[in-house]
């Protein structure tokens, strides 16, 4: 073996330790993070809340089901009420309150309505729901509801910011302002409500032509019913 001038062996030029030496190391790659305690325990809770609101079409199952009794229909209507409803009751862009609607309030009415059917109903409708999917309607009435109640909570924060920073000059006017902030309100309501409901009717209509097909549903979601058309007419 032959030794170099610094007393260490010499490596010959296609062997691994040679091809490492002749350039930069690689750069290590870092271990991933470990998820902490309480992000683990957050994603595990929302994933719970999530894989319970899929037991709303069994819900509606269970609702017609003539074994179900009185005080679970009232829980499974109030339940498929809030679950459908195209708006909440407190706004999503609200911080943290906005939380409390999704991960609160619905969970416990379903939960409520699960616990209180009999097993043997809730298993059943359970999987009918599995074989027999369906797309609820949304709940427009209760979309009303909520309107109407953030309707009440707004004019009545105007009344009362008016008579209590308002001028002697704004005192005379503030029943108009009140009933034009009112009046404005509605009418924004009434034109989202009617806009949203053609919107899901179309969607409706083109989840009817297209079936289940991923494709076909991209082309829904991309142009409604005209483009579901176009894609079934070649």
């Amino acid at each position: 073996m032959s030794l170099t001038s610094g007393g260490s062996s010499a490596l010959p030029p296609s062997s691994p330790a040679a091809a490492l030496g002749s350039g930069p190391l690689p750069t290590p790659v870092p271990p991933p993070k470990a998820e902490t305690p309480s992000r683990s325990w957050w994603a595990a809770f929302k994933g719970a809340v999530k894989k319970l609101k899929r037991q709303v079409l069994a819900l509606h199952y269970a609702n017609q089901d003539p074994r179900t009794g009185l005080l679970p229909r009232i829980f499974i209507v109030l339940a498929l009420a809030y679950a459908l409803s195209p708006i909440d009751i407190i706004p999503d862009f609200i911080p943290v309150l906005g939380l409390v609607d999704d991960l609160l309030i619905l969970p416990g009415l379903l939960l409520v309505a699960m616990w209180l059917i009999p097993e043997d109903v809730m298993e059943e409708a359970k999987q009918r729901a599995e074989h027999e999917p369906l797309r609820l309607h949304k709940a427009w009435g209760t979309a009303t509801l909520v309107f109407l109640m953030w309707d009440a909570a707004i004019v009545a924060a105007a009344w009362w910011a008016l008579g209590r920073w308002g001028g002697e000059a704004v005192q005379p006017l503030k029943v108009w302002i009140v009933v034009g902030l009112g009046a404005a309100l509605l009418a924004a309501e009434v034109g989202w409500i009617v806009a949203a409901h053609r919107k899901e009717e179309r969607l409706r209509g083109a989840l009817a032509a297209a079936g289940t097909q991923p494709d076909m549903q991209q082309a829904l979601l991309a142009g409604g019913r005209e483009a579901v058309q176009g894609y079934l007419e070649p």
